[in-house]
């Protein structure tokens, strides 16, 4: 049983060691950092982003995304056209916090100005790679009306109203199956301006924006990353499950006939049900753990059930060195069952010594 014990805590710390795998792929900025995404929604387009007065800038393409690491406070940004000469520059502010992950979007008004704004970036935890999270990033400049939906399907995934024409409306985050997607953008001022097209496929563990814009007045959606989806394989689990299942089975069926075996024969029943009890008490303290998140990071709450089965497993090992077996014993069923058959058996022989009623 300590054996099983041990495994089970084996399985745990593997899967401690996979999660801090997943969140390594996570590039979250260090304690006075922050990180900002540019992407460029202006087609044709190249535009060079820099630091007033400073010495660093960069050049970012139609669609393409840039990511500039650097101190959290507030940053006076310039944008200015590359390549295009019928925008004009333009500056504004960027206020980046500690270890904030933003957006932001290069793109133009109908006057043909450049407009940059950020979008913060918190999406919570590391995702699951059960899901992609998923946000709705408005640069129309007027209200619209958008929904995702898988195309085998006929119901709605997920609806997005912009109640507003100001620039960069955006929805929290939520959390989407893994699958392929479209989309369809309606005008919520004139129905008949819409489109319908695919989007393309959510992947579990990545985080998505999908940043909607209204180039030459035509509805176009740009998928952007946010965070990468998972690249750690399912397969690295399965060395976790084979040593849980050898583990329960080392541990479970043991404990149930070691709660048979040395239960007084009137309460094998009741001791069995008291084993059983046990594992109720556990699941309890592991809907406590992981619901009430006491424990934010999922790695270290694999940790800490690995520590606490090694604990159990310790104290379990002292306390069968000093237990004294109970020696097996008949059931007081099994007694009564074997006479019972004995007494049957005794009266099948007497019977057969009385002559046959042929031979009278």
């Amino acid at each position: 049983m300590v054996c099983g014990m041990l495994l089970a805590g084996i399985a745990f710390l593997l899967a401690g060691f996979i999660q801090l795998r997943v969140e390594a792929s996570f590039d979250f900025p260090e304690s006075g950092e922050a990180r900002a995404t540019f992407t460029n929604v202006i087609p044709n387009s190249t535009l060079t982003v820099g630091v007033v007065n400073g010495s660093h800038n960069f050049t970012v393409a139609y669609e393409q995304n840039v990511v500039w690491v650097t101190s959290a406070a507030n940053h006076t940004l310039f944008v200015r056209p590359t390549n295009n000469s019928r925008f004009t520059m333009t500056t504004g502010f960027v206020h980046l916090d500690s270890k904030e992950m933003a957006r932001v979007i290069l793109a133009s008004d109908d006057s043909n100005n450049l407009v940059m704004f950020a979008v913060p970036g918190d999406f919570g935890s590391v995702p699951t790679s059960e899901n992609a999270t998923v946000r709705s990033i408005s640069v129309v400049g007027e209200m619209i009306d958008v929904e995702l939906f898988k195309p085998e399907s006929c119901g709605e995934e997920f609806h997005y109203y912009a109640s507003d024409q100001e620039f960069g409306n955006h929805t929290p985050f939520a959390n989407l199956s893994v699958a392929k997607y479209s989309y369809t953008v309606q005008s919520s001022i004139n129905h008949k301006d819409y489109k319908t097209n695919s989007l393309g496929t959510l992947r579990g563990g990545g985080v998505y924006s999908v940043i909607f814009s209204k180039p030459n007045k035509t509805f176009h959606v740009t998928l952007a990353e946010d965070a990468p989806p998972d690249s750690v394989s399912i397969f690295m689990q399965a060395p976790m499950y084979i040593l849980i299942t050898a583990g329960e089975v080392m541990f479970s069926i043991t404990g149930l006939e070691f709660a048979y075996s040395q239960a007084p024969a009137s309460m094998k029943s009741i001791c069995q049900a008291g084993w059983l009890l046990t594992v109720c008490f556990g699941n309890i303290i592991d809907v406590t753990v992981a619901q009430s998140q006491i424990i934010k990071n999922q790695a270290i709450e694999f940790f800490f059930f690995a520590a606490l089965i090694g604990l159990m497993a310790v104290i379990f090992a002292i306390m069968a060195v000093f237990y004294k077996p109970v020696e097996k014993q008949k059931d007081l069923y099994e007694e009564e069952t074997v006479a019972l058959v004995s007494k049957e058996t005794d009266s099948e022989e007497e019977l057969a010594t009385y002559p046959d009623s042929s031979d009278l």
